[in-house]
């Protein structure tokens, strides 16, 4: 037989033999202290065919409250239930005074809501407990520590906005739900000691957690660290440093442990604004453009070499081993810094798609100084949009697609191609037959710093992007700009003779007066980049 009996500890009905037994199973919040006729304590429900009981409510005026193991009539206590500690669901029954709640091993299942708004300062979980439900402990103001000495199912919103909360632990193999500790803005060290899933947005905005141990075998289908800034240190090992190159130059790396980089590429290549992973961006974007460009270069020079660089470290998404365009990894400004990083095999590159290129690409020119923006359209005939870069050079605005000179067009004597580098507006639509009534600025500013750089005066740009870059050899390099400064013709037409002479009537380059200097000038512009390193003397 089965029935689901309300039951209140110390109340009028317990007397005799009954209240001693209560007594001796330490039944009550307050040491077996009897309550007289008042019907504060813990309630019960009990089912005599599983010979279960479920801790229903709490009524009782004592911040600390011990939950047996055993109801007086013998049933094992195996679950808390919903609401039952909630102030904010009856506020008159449940006053918000518990400030210490210790669970039996017996305890198997926490459900919604039971611990919402609680004033706990701590909780430790037995190794018995195997699911904790949504929103159990949501929002305790004064929770502290949590210890989960077992494997747990922690469902949606679990603790989220627990605003006091500084540290987690959580032994054995788990599934920690979406939104499980978002916005628990003092969280500072979180130790998930085994291999464990991450629901979508499980730390979102936890701000102040800088230190993750966290099992390489973990996973998540989803960004789960959203927003966590503050994160530096993975597994006691700070994630990202510098490390000292072969030319004695400092260089930008993520930590060598091999458990580090697991961690990084299951759980954060999905994520965006993670302390780390930001940090390592904005440095790797200002040694690349310290080591690919120089002073002396114009801009369109210094926009040509970061072009290059990113179409000898990264691949358009080849979708193997399960991974799709679609994927969050490859939507993000870092999906090509992170990819080409933690790819460490020589013949490897990073691996994006078009919104990743441009991304990137903004960021290498803004970490230039170069004005420049993610621009998006949509396709004729429908399908994805697709986005490619718009830049300033000198006075005038071209357009840029890393994606399309790494994939779609063929690769000329110079190493890449150039057929899509610094366009019109016009000829771009043209050359991509995407709408052209659509190409619009995207709006990827808070994503990252360097992208927020000049964000907001693109769509006049868009407008004065009428002329594309005199290159009719594709080389890169505007026609006849012997001194590679950005001009031709007229406009600087005796500086460019003069470079024409010294380029030809240099000895130990051996060009010869009679040369057409035009396609020399890549291979001028490599020679003069490594004198500027002191590689080449």
């Amino acid at each position: 037989m089965k029935h689901g009996k309300l039951i209140t500890w110390f109340s009028s009905a317990l007397v005799g033999i009954a209240a001693a037994v209560a007594c001796s199973a330490g039944m009550t919040a307050n040491a077996a202290q009897y309550n007289g006729g008042t019907e504060s304590g813990l309630e019960y429900t009990y089912d005599t065919v599983t010979n279960e009981a479920i801790i229903t409510g709490y009524s009782g005026s004592s911040q600390t409250v011990f939950i047996p193991s055993v109801v007086p009539e013998g049933m094992t206590v195996t679950a808390i239930g919903a609401n039952a500690f909630c102030p904010a669901v009856y506020p008159h029954l449940y006053p918000a005074n518990v400030t210490s709640v210790t669970l039996p091993s017996t305890v198997r299942i926490i459900k919604s809501g039971a611990f919402q708004s609680v004033p706990l300062q701590k909780i430790e979980l037995p190794a018995s407990v195997v699911t904790v439900e949504e929103y159990a402990f949501d929002a305790c103001p004064n929770l502290q520590t949590v210890k989960i000495k077992g494997s747990v199912a922690l469902g949606k919103c679990a603790f989220r906005d627990c605003s006091a909360l500084q540290t987690v632990e959580i032994r054995g193999t788990s599934a920690i739900g979406e939104k499980a500790f978002q916005n628990c803005s003092a969280l500072h060290t979180i130790d998930i000691r085994s291999a464990s899933s991450f629901g979508k947005d499980a730390f979102l905005d936890c701000s102040s957690l800088f230190h993750a141990k966290i099992h390489p075998n973990s996973t998540s289908p989803e960004p789960a660290f959203n927003g966590c800034t503050a994160l530096t240190k993975l597994n006691g090992i700070d994630a990202f440093s510098y490390q000292t190159g072969l030319d004695g130059n400092l260089y930008p790396k993520l930590d060598y442990d091999s458990d580090v980089r697991s961690v990084i590429r299951n759980l954060f290549t999905k994520c965006s604004h993670v302390g780390f992973v930001d940090n390592f961006c904005t440095a790797l974007c200002n040694y690349i453009v310290g080591r690919e460009t120089d002073n002396w270069m114009s801009d369109a020079l210094k926009a040509r070499q970061l072009h290059d660089w990113l179409l000898r470290h990264v691949q358009y998404e080849d979708e193997q081993n399960g991974e799709t365009l679609l994927d969050p990894d490859n939507q993000l400004c870092s999906s090509v810094f992170l990819s080409y990083e933690l790819n460490t095999r020589a013949y490897e590159v990073g691996e994006s798609v078009c919104r990743g290129y441009a991304k990137a690409y903004k960021m290498l020119l803004s970490a230039a100084g170069i004005e420049s923006y993610v621009v998006t359209a949509a396709r004729i005939g429908g399908g994805l949009n697709h986005d490619w870069n718009l830049i300033r050079i000198g006075d005038q605005y071209y357009e840029c697609d890393t994606t399309w000179d790494d994939n779609h067009n063929y690769w000329g004597q110079y190493g890449t191609s150039y057929t899509h580098f610094l366009k019109s507006d016009a000829e771009m639509s043209a050359l991509h037959h995407h709408n052209y009534n659509s190409t619009h600025i995207y709006n990827c500013a808070s994503e990252h710093e360097l992208l927020s750089i000049n964000y907001g005066t693109g769509t006049s740009g868009l407008a004065q992007c009428t002329s594309s870059y005199t290159d009719a050899n594709h080389d890169g390099i505007l026609d006849y700009d012997y001194d590679l400064n950005g001009k031709t013709g007229n406009a600087d037409y005796w500086l460019d003779m003069l470079a024409h002479q010294q380029l030809c009537g240099q000895q130990q380059w051996n060009y010869g007066y009679s040369t057409s200097i035009n396609d020399k000038l890549p291979e001028i512009l490599y020679r003069l980049h490594l004198l500027h390193c002191g590689f080449w003397g």
